[in-house]
């Protein structure tokens, strides 16, 4: 590897800092355009399903509020993710996409008023760490098909590989394409394409099960 001298390394790095990622961004919605706009439309759904749901709580319902917030906080992080990735930031957009499982999987667990999942919440006693897999535990208190969450739990399973350094984690920073070259920043690895379109498809995928989830989320907080 070539030596790269001190002012190189200097305007490398405020380089990208200070970069619009314009170059990455093009080149992920080129391949996958009609993704984002599927992603987009599905979360345009939830949000003014949210947004139904949330007018009406009554204003002294904190426990119902709290459940709204953090719905609230799946889908906002779900749509950052998504534009993470679609930018070229597939660590920090898995990473948080992470979270994204977590939190809605936490907001269905407290939608159940026979659970003592939001009290424990609230009382900071609980660790959304357990959520995802709580979930297929109380499928039936909470109404949630078990058999398709499954793939809530495989894609949470594949996701904790973000949250640590791993080989995923690594391989993330080498441009295959150019033989593996270390990469700062944003970019678009044309060798990855295949690992890309897999993570697109289960973000699409779960997009689209996010409005009725919420949907479930609301029914069951109005049961109370």
């Amino acid at each position: 590897m070539p030596t790269i001298s001190h002012p190189e390394l200097i305007e490398l790095v405020s380089n990208d800092l200070r970069s619009s990622d314009s170059e990455s961004r093009a080149a992920f919605f080129g391949e996958f355009g009609p993704a984002e706009k599927q992603f987009a439309d599905a979360m345009i759904v939830t949000l003014d399903l949210w947004a139904t749901f949330l007018d009406g709580l009554d204003e002294d319902n904190e426990k119902a509020r709290v459940v709204a917030a953090i719905a609230f906080t799946a889908i906002n992080q779900n749509i950052s993710s998504f534009k993470l990735f679609m930018s070229g930031y597939t660590v920090a957009s898995g990473s948080l996409f992470r979270l994204v499982l977590e939190g809605a999987s936490l907001a269905m667990l407290c939608s159940a008023k026979s659970l003592p999942v939001l009290n424990r919440f609230m009382e900071d006693k609980y660790s959304a760490n357990g959520a995802v897999d709580e979930v297929a535990k109380q499928s039936a208190t909470i109404r949630v098909k078990r058999e398709p969450f499954r793939a809530v739990q495989s894609s949470y399973k594949f996701y904790h590989k973000y949250a640590h350094v791993s080989k995923l984690t690594i391989a993330a920073g080498a441009d295959f394409s150019l033989g593996g070259l270390p990469h700062v920043g944003a970019y678009f690895d044309r060798a990855k394409l295949s690992e890309y379109r897999k993570e697109i498809k289960m973000r699409v995928g779960f997009a689209a099960v996010l409005p009725s989830t919420i949907a479930l989320i609301a029914d069951n907080v109005s049961a109370w």
